[in-house]
């Protein structure tokens, strides 16, 4: 055990080298990170039976719309996540939508109700998902992108 990890710090010793002539070494000055994009995140909770409900709406109605947003250029991509509640107050399901930057946040709820507003979305329709779930919180995040190890 105590051999495999005299290997492992020679090893990661060796990688981060200021004598391993292949990686370049930023200078100490660079940044540690630079800001990429933006994430509005929305945490539900689903109702009792009602995930199938829910993830259907989601597919028809909240997915077309984002298709025609990210087509349009008004946000970059979206996901859907789910997971397990780690208790009754928890969520199970989470919703991104990743932005250009914190600029792009102004105006997007009146942008996606353009967007709505659009023949592609209103032929999916929009469905009324507040009897399926209850948010339990919303956040706006960044991505860091951390520069390269020195």
């Amino acid at each position: 055990m105590a051999l495999r990890l005299l290997v492992l710090a020679l090893v990661l010793g060796g990688l981060s080298s200021p004598q391993n002539p292949t990686r370049p070494i930023p200078p100490a000055d660079a940044p540690v990170y630079q800001e990429g994009t933006v994430w509005v995140i929305e945490y539900a909770r689903l109702k009792e039976g009602a995930a199938v409900r829910y993830l259907d709406a989601l597919a028809d109605g909240w997915r077309a719309t984002l298709e025609v947003a990210r087509g349009e250029g008004v946000i970059v991509s979206y996901k859907v996540l789910l997971g397990t509640a780690a208790d009754r107050h928890d969520w199970d399901l989470m919703t991104m939508i990743e932005l250009r930057n914190m600029a792009a946040i102004d105006g997007l709820q009146a942008r996606l109700g353009e967007v709505q507003a659009s023949p592609a979305a209103r032929r999916a329709g929009s469905p009324d998902l507040t009897a399926l779930r209850e948010i339990v919180g919303t956040r706006i995040v960044r991505e860091a992108i951390l520069r390269p190890p020195r």
